[in-house]
């Protein structure tokens, strides 16, 4: 399993500095400590997937630092468009990452309406030009998987695909969970105790 802070600061290590998606049941614990670990500047929880990449498209015109963007590919019916039109290296070529939950993964058990979706996803990805590779389940595999990713974005000017199996990243630890929420509720007040 693969521990959330390490992939975490892989990806920041990597050079990604903006992180944005829909969140996936497979990607909660990472998702969360985005959530917990970064502040709305450098992380936007999008309305839909094609919105997420045009963000991140957006971050990358401006900075010229790839994005994160993470997904269910049960959403990536909602980014064929932006990323055929505007991130493909022969439109505008856009480096990001697409971290992508894969529901419905071939021989998996899964729920009924992920399983076309599923069965396809590698498919779907080749045939928009966006080259993918399954998320190793060790952080030193997966370490050097991100590295690669993101370094191959940034060479070809193109989104990549990270495909992310079931049960891959380990839930935080309670003194983790209780770090994260009193972190949250203090950046959320305007005054901290002691100023008041």
């Amino acid at each position: 399993m693969l521990d959330c802070k390490t992939t975490f600061d892989v990806f920041e290590r990597a050079g990604v500095s903006f992180f944005t998606g829909v969140p996936d049941s497979l990607l909660k614990h990472f998702c969360a400590y985005v959530t917990a670990n970064t502040d709305s500047v450098k992380h936007v929880i999008a309305a839909n997937e094609g919105a997420a990449v045009a963000l991140a498209a957006g971050h990358y015109f401006a900075t010229g630092e790839p994005a994160l963007v993470y997904l269910q590919n049960s959403g990536l019916g909602n980014c064929v468009n932006p990323l055929t039109s505007l991130t493909d290296p022969d439109v505008y070529g856009v480096p990001m990452v697409l971290l992508i939950g894969w529901r419905g993964e071939p021989e998996k058990k899964d729920q009924p309406q992920h399983v076309v979706m599923g069965s396809i996803t590698r498919e779907l990805l080749a045939a928009i030009g966006v080259p993918t590779t399954v998320l190793p389940d060790t952080d030193t595999h997966a370490k050097e998987a991100i590295q690669l990713a993101t370094q191959r974005a940034l060479n070809e000017r193109r989104p990549i695909a990270l495909l992310v199996r079931k049960g891959i990243f380990a839930p935080p630890s309670s003194s983790e969970k209780e770090k994260a929420k009193k972190e949250k509720e203090e950046k959320q007040l305007e005054l901290s105790r002691e100023h008041a």
